[in-house]
């Protein structure tokens, strides 16, 4: 990208990042990556921020998030938090394959009696290795268990 940058306007930088750099970042990352800081992330993030920058012809210490606002891109984190929700999302409203149906446990399902969290909320697993708390299903209920209810319900992703 640094190469073509003086060659290329900014919208057609914007589509060669599209194409070129996002696919990497969405594929898998429900899998392989947290929401959370952690060292592979935070490597990616700083190649993404300087390919923003490159897109968008700004100094190397220009501060990204305004540009990131500016092309209507998510950072790496904002996008594997939003793959996380989306398939809470799917789950809570049957829209998953049928092999996961039963991939989380709802509040509901789990208790016969009331209990304070809403019939939406998933069931908090507990984990000892690291490996473990960083799989999907420990982190997905940290993450949607904090979205608004308004959301949850809402009738479209």
């Amino acid at each position: 990208m640094n190469k073509v940058q003086n060659s290329l306007s900014m919208s057609h930088l914007r589509i060669l990042y599209t194409s070129l750099i996002e696919p990497y970042l969405n594929y898998g990352s429900i899998i392989w990556a947290s929401p959370g800081k952690n060292t592979t992330l935070e490597v990616l993030h700083k190649l993404q921020k300087g390919t923003v920058r490159i897109v968008t012809y700004a100094n190397y210490r220009a501060y990204s998030k305004t540009i990131f606002h500016n092309l209507n891109i998510l950072n790496v984190y904002d996008l594997c938090l939003t793959h996380i929700l989306h398939f809470v999302y799917k789950f809570l409203n049957c829209l998953l394959p049928p092999r996961y149906q039963d991939y989380f446990t709802v509040m509901e399902h789990k208790y016969s009696h009331y209990t304070r969290g809403s019939k939406q909320n998933l069931y908090a697993l507990t984990a000892v290795k690291t490996c473990r708390r960083n799989s999907l299903r420990i982190r997905a209920h940290k993450y949607s268990n904090k979205l608004p209810q308004s959301l949850k319900d809402s009738s479209s992703l």
